[in-house]
């Protein structure tokens, strides 16, 4: 269901950044990696043991802080970021690396 529900969103962003770029409007995103402050109630996120398995498996060895979702939300609004449109930005501390 997530990753259905993920290629729909990238595909509507898709088409959505090809209708409006007439108009000049760019459109981004950016995609946080499992982080320290948010998780759903109840959810084995909340165990110790899964969160240590994150934490090895991101290259930067730390969990995402909002903090670092909110930086590359600012920038991608940034004015000097206005011919960057169509785009998937992971903040994920290398985990989604190819």
């Amino acid at each position: 269901m997530y990753a259905e529900a993920k290629a729909g969103i990238i595909g509507f962003l898709r088409a959505l950044a090809r209708e409006v770029e007439r108009y000049a409007i760019d459109v981004k995103v950016a995609r946080p990696c499992p982080d320290e402050d948010v998780s759903p109630p109840g959810d084995r996120w909340q165990e110790r043991e899964s969160r240590s398995l994150w934490r090895q498996a991101i290259p930067l060895g730390r969990l995402g802080e909002l903090e670092d979702l909110a930086a590359a939300v600012a920038f991608l609004a940034w004015d000097d970021a206005a011919f960057i449109t169509d785009q998937k930005l992971s903040v994920s501390g290398g985990l989604t690396m190819a």
